[in-house]
């Protein structure tokens, strides 16, 4: 048997009182990962998030926190903005010129290469397998960026 019991979860729009308890466990796993003290959250920042819809609903909500604590500065999360997110709409609205492609795909991958060298204290086999990449990929990808793993160390 398949389908004994049919569970209905609404969506995180609908459960807005369930976001901060959500945020705080995220903070606390995110920070945890990457060995640092739990950041702080102003009030500011949390109003923005119980604001926003939340459609991916509560993986949106972990990356976007995941991505808030790796890029947090001296123990305090920043301003929320999905600005940041690199998701499909933002791309689908940057304009059209030639070579364009090419530019925002190494933006993003020295984006995506940064905030893991930064998750793993520069910590080169770390971060080779949070990326998936070996080690001689992140290093010609490090030199083609200029990134050098010892200003990722804390």
């Amino acid at each position: 048997r398949i389908m004994v019991l049919s569970v209905v979860v609404p969506p995180l729009r609908e459960r807005t009182e369930d976001i901060p308890l959500l945020i705080s466990h995220f903070l606390k796993n995110a920070a945890s990962r990457s060995a640092i003290p739990v950041p702080h959250i102003p009030e500011s920042t949390l109003g923005d998030m119980l604001r926003h819809p939340w459609p991916g609903n509560v993986r949106e909500l972990k990356n976007t926190v995941e991505r808030m604590v790796i890029t947090s500065h001296k123990g305090t999360i920043g301003p929320f903005t999905m600005d940041e997110d690199f998701g499909a709409e933002r791309l689908l609205s940057l304009p059209s010129t030639p070579g364009r492609l090419r530019e925002e795909m190494e933006r993003v991958e020295r984006a995506v290469i940064e905030a893991s060298l930064r998750e793993n204290r520069g910590e080169i086999n770390t971060t080779c397998l949070a990326l998936g990449i070996s080690r001689r990929a992140l290093y010609e990808r490090m030199k083609k960026y200029g990134l050098r793993k010892e200003d990722f160390r804390q």
